[in-house]
C-alpha cells in the first residue's frame, strides 16, 4: 500500500512539473515573440530625418550639408525620392528632407524628398508687380 501511495505521489508530482514546463515554454515563446515585436518596432523607431543642402548627388551616394557637416547617404533601389525622378537630377545646393536609418555602419536613405524653393519669397506687403496707383 505505501509503495502504491508513493508511485501516485510521483506521478502526480510528475504531472504537476510537466504542466509547469509547458507553462514555462508558452510563456518563454510569448516572451520571445514580444521581443522580435519589440526589435521590429525598435527598428522603425531609429528612423531619423534631417534637412539639409545638397553638396554631392551620385546614382548610389548622396552628400548633404546639415549643420555645417557633410553627412553621407547610401541611396538604393528602394529609396523613395519625390520631387525630382532621380537622385542624379538633385543639383547642389538644393534644399532636402532626407530620412534614414543606420545599417551596417552606413546612413541608409530611405526617402529623399525635394523641398519648395524658397528662391523667390513672398510676403503679403510685398509689391506683385501690379501698379494700381493713378
Amino acid at each position: 500500500m505505501k509503495r502504491f501511495l508513493a508511485m501516485a505521489a510521483m506521478a502526480a508530482m510528475l504531472g504537476f512539473s510537466g504542466q509547469a514546463l509547458a507553462a514555462d515554454n508558452a510563456n518563454a515563446n510569448k516572451n520571445n515573440q514580444n521581443s522580435a515585436m519589440s526589435g521590429d518596432a525598435a527598428s522603425q523607431q531609429s528612423l531619423s530625418t534631417i534637412e539639409g543642402k545638397v553638396l554631392k548627388a551620385e546614382r548610389d551616394h548622396l552628400i548633404l550639408e546639415y549643420r555645417g557637416a557633410a553627412v553621407p547617404f547610401k541611396v538604393s533601389r528602394d529609396t523613395q525620392i519625390q520631387g525630382v525622378t532621380s537622385v542624379r537630377n538633385l543639383s547642389e545646393g538644393q534644399q532636402v528632407r532626407a530620412s534614414f536609418q543606420m545599417k551596417d555602419n552606413e546612413n541608409e536613405l530611405k526617402t529623399i524628398t525635394l523641398m519648395p524653393s524658397s528662391a523667390y519669397p513672398t510676403s503679403p506687403g510685398q509689391n506683385s508687380g501690379c501698379n494700381n496707383t493713378k
